[in-house]
């Protein structure tokens, strides 16, 4: 699925180049080098090791993980950046957190669905 996912991100991209534009780094390696590190770096191992971790942790858990992502990404950028946050962001990054949290918290609950077509008790876990 991520392999599929990258491809139609390449074409997608590559749709909205011109061709005069497309490789304009020429023989600037260093830009190539940059792009192949942020190629390699963040989005492959970054992707693969998040389709490993769902061989060990459960989806609800691994997505709640990829769901702090953002929220995680601007406070590591204030640290290691000096970044400065507006209230918009701050904001966004509490509820993000807030959200999860609110999930989590009802994670280990069951929940009792009975349904309607044969009248039978079905014990979910959430």
């Amino acid at each position: 699925m991520t392999a599929y996912g990258f491809l139609f991100a390449a074409i997608g991209l590559g749709l909205t180049q011109r061709l005069d534009t497309l490789f304009t780094m020429g023989v600037a390696w260093d830009g190539w080098i940059i792009l192949a590190i942020l190629a390699i770096g963040p989005s492959l191992m970054g992707f693969g090791l998040y389709t490993l971790s769902l061989r060990y942790l459960q989806a609800s858990v691994a997505s709640l993980i990829a769901a702090l992502e953002p929220a995680l990404t601007a406070i590591m950028a204030i640290f290691l950046l000096k970044e400065v946050l507006d209230e918009k962001q701050w904001l966004g990054a509490g509820l993000i957190l807030a959200a999860v949290i609110l999930v989590q918290s009802d994670s280990g609950e069951k929940v009792n669905r009975q349904t309607t077509d044969d009248k039978r008790q079905v014990q979910v876990d959430v």
